[in-house]
């Protein structure tokens, strides 16, 4: 997990101290994410050394005094690189939360490149599905092709809910004590289910840049269910 990254993507919002990043990506990802705190926190200690970060302190009322972070330029430039182009698949779920709470206005151009290249992908996987030979081919190809699909219509859903998903507030789970219903709250964030299907709609119509290609109309069709992966060249 690019961690590195991410907590550059969520900085480029405001300032912050090391809890309060963990807990937006805790808030955000819910159960899923099961970075541990320790381990953050020797990211950003790794962050601060090669340039990344700069702290400084911050007093409290009857607090102890906390570390904030803030983005040095070179930061800023990666958490940029990292957010204006789709990384590998992994990475597909937390660039889209960290662009949703720090670049919420390049959060649908970010889906929409991700689509294109799922897009592309399973252009790639059919021609290769149609000269496949047995034993197995077919079904491995296949089992790629159905991945590849079923990414295509979870883009497809949140870019038709992209306004509604940016205008949500940042999810951040506080501290509280034992018994006081965190595990519950993630239970649930973890639990919820929302609607995949986008059948029959064209891809093309999220693209927001003029100045770039429109989905092809490929990745529509590639996420109809009628579409048979075992289909002989």
């Amino acid at each position: 997990m690019p961690l590195r990254e991410a907590l550059c993507g969520l900085l480029l919002r405001s300032p912050a101290h090391g809890y309060e990043l963990y807990s937006s990506l805790r808030g955000e990802l819910g159960a899923v994410w099961d970075t541990r705190q320790s381990q953050l926190y020797l990211v950003i200690g790794r962050m601060e050394r090669d340039g990344l970060v700069a702290s400084r302190t911050v007093a409290q009322r009857r607090l102890p005094p906390r570390q904030v972070l803030e983005l040095t330029e070179y930061g800023r430039q990666v958490a940029g690189t990292w957010l204006a182009a789709p990384g590998v698949r992994e990475e597909a779920v937390l660039q889209l939360a960290v662009a949703r709470v720090a670049v919420p206005d390049r959060f649908a151009d970010l889906a929409a490149l991700m689509a294109d290249d799922r897009a592309a992908e399973l252009s790639q996987l059919r021609a290769l599905l149609r000269a496949a030979t047995p034993p197995f081919q077919k079904e491995s190809i296949g089992f790629e092709i159905a991945r590849c699909q079923a990414e295509i219509r979870w883009l497809g859903s949140l870019l038709d809910r992209a306004g509604e998903l940016i205008a949500e507030p940042l999810a951040m789970v506080r501290a509280g004590p034992s018994g006081s219903g965190k595990t519950t709250l993630l239970k649930l964030i973890a639990s919820l289910d929302r609607p995949t299907t986008v059948h029959g709609r064209c891809l093309a119509r999220w693209s927001v840049r003029p100045d770039r290609p429109n989905v092809s109309v490929a990745a529509a069709c590639a996420a109809s269910p009628d579409r048979s992966i075992h289909t002989d060249g």
